[in-house]
């Protein structure tokens, strides 16, 4: 909100990650009302392009009023859960994105639990018509670019702050995740 309201420049409200070397961070704002317009991230996102690889923008669920910040973005990942309302809220953000001229847009399936899904879909026509993962990314109508398990550990350490450990299946999944926006041709598992 600094940056917004012309308190300081942007790169001094960059930080570095001190448990991700390479990584930097420019907070959000604390409360809502300080939502960053749209105009100041269609000016913001491509000044800060420049001196970074990436900038990723995260926002909270749903398409609330910090939504249409996403208008800056050249790449999206969508994220949701397999179960059927969260599904049907992707394919909402997808049609969004795509009003915002947003070009690419990927699914990121997480919180996956194949144990769960296969009790959700199994032979139940209220299971939102979900048979399989093909029918998730049918319903979302956005390409997979990965699928993140259910991995309580992973979980865990980000909520006390720290680094998870690197052989942890969603520190795996996400570690794909990363090299196919980076390009690199990695096989999809579960």
């Amino acid at each position: 909100s600094d940056v917004v309201a012309g308190r300081c420049a942007p790169a001094d409200a960059i930080y570095p990650c001190v448990t991700m070397p390479g990584v930097s961070l420019m907070p959000a704002p604390a409360s809502g009302e300080d939502l960053v317009p749209e105009r100041v991230m269609l000016r913001l996102v491509p000044l800060l392009k420049r001196y970074f690889d990436r900038v990723i923008l995260d926002s909270p669920a749903g398409v609330g009023r910090g939504f249409r910040a996403a208008a800056a973005a050249d790449c999206a990942l969508i994220v949701c859960n397999s179960d059927p309302v969260c599904i049907r809220d992707a394919s909402i953000v997808r049609r969004l994105l795509t009003e915002l001229e947003v070009p690419q847009q990927r699914l990121v399936i997480n919180r996956f639990n194949a144990e769960y899904f296969g009790s959700l879909s199994a032979g139940r026509e209220d299971a939102g018509g979900l048979r399989d993962l093909d029918d998730v990314i049918d319903q979302s109508g956005v390409r997979l670019i990965g699928i993140v398990p259910e991995d309580r550990q992973m979980t865990a350490a980000f909520q006390r702050g720290c680094v998870p450990a690197d052989d942890l299946p969603g520190m795996t999944a996400l570690s794909r995740i990363a090299a196919r926006m980076n390009g690199v041709s990695v096989p999809l598992s579960l």
